[in-house]
């Protein structure tokens, strides 16, 4: 749709890229491993840690 209004202006193998990097599968995955066990630590470690500190006071 974009590219259509482009051509002739801009060089093709530009919108090219453009549409690449707007593509949201050419990104990669927005997080990482680390991201991943950072939320599982703090969305139920965390949690269960305190609840078994409360039960246990």
């Amino acid at each position: 749709m974009r590219a259509k209004s482009l051509e002739g202006v801009v060089p093709k193998q530009l919108i090219e890229r453009i549409e690449q990097v707007d593509d949201p599968a050419e990104q990669g995955v927005p997080f990482t491993r680390g991201d991943y066990v950072l939320l599982f630590l703090v969305t139920l470690v965390v949690p269960l840690i305190a609840l078994w500190a409360g039960a246990a006071m």
